[in-house]
């Protein structure tokens, strides 16, 4: 049975803020990003430049992501500051991960971090990610007949998988097509075709 969506990315967007709101809500006052957990007032859950100017982003802030990486960094001392509250109290901790991180390149930290059981990824460039051969290989990247590149469907439906058109009509291709289906009469359309208007 059909039914009216109404959806908004507005409605959407506001839908996306509740680990925010807080202050909001329960205090009347504007949030202070660079202090929340999300926006950069947590060490393991941030994003920091490496020596090479690419990124790495950390983005598990559980007590035992931290320990096991920091051991694996040689600070098992600095736990504690992962332990209190995302903000002020956890600038040494987001000080030491920038300093560290800052030291070797993204591949090095790629390499050395592969063996560390926390939440971490290389920070990509959207180029990075079209040129992955994994986003070819789910469907997003599409080629047509010219060989110009497409990106794909992202909702995929196991019954009526979508079948995306990469052409485009010819200049006036379906203009007798498209005035026949306003009602025009076909010696209208052909008086139309001969003068070149359509």
């Amino acid at each position: 049975r059909g039914d009216y969506i109404d959806l908004s990315m507005y409605d959407a967007l506001l839908s996306w803020t509740p680990n925010v709101t807080g202050p909001v809500f329960a205090a009347a006052e504007h949030p202070q990003p660079k202090t929340m957990r999300s926006f950069g007032g947590a060490g393991m859950y941030n994003i920091y430049e490496t020596s090479d100017r690419q990124y790495i982003v950390l983005g598990g802030s559980e007590v035992k992501f931290a320990a096991n990486l920091l051991k694996a960094l040689g600070h098992p001392e600095l736990l504690p500051y992962a332990k209190v509250e995302p903000g002020p109290e956890q600038a040494p901790l987001r000080e030491f991960f920038r300093t560290t991180f800052s030291s070797h390149s993204r591949r090095e930290w790629e390499q050395f971090l592969a063996g560390v059981d926390c939440c971490w990824a290389a920070v990509r460039s959207l180029k990075d990610a079209f040129d992955d051969p994994f986003t070819r290989e789910r469907g997003m990247l599409l080629e047509d007949r010219d060989g110009q590149l497409h990106i794909g469907m992202p909702i995929r439906f196991a019954g009526e998988p979508g079948n995306p058109s990469l052409t485009l009509p010819g200049y006036g291709e379906h203009s007798a097509e498209l005035a026949a289906e306003l009602g025009m009469e076909p010696a209208k359309i052909e008086e139309l075709r001969s003068r070149g208007a359509i």
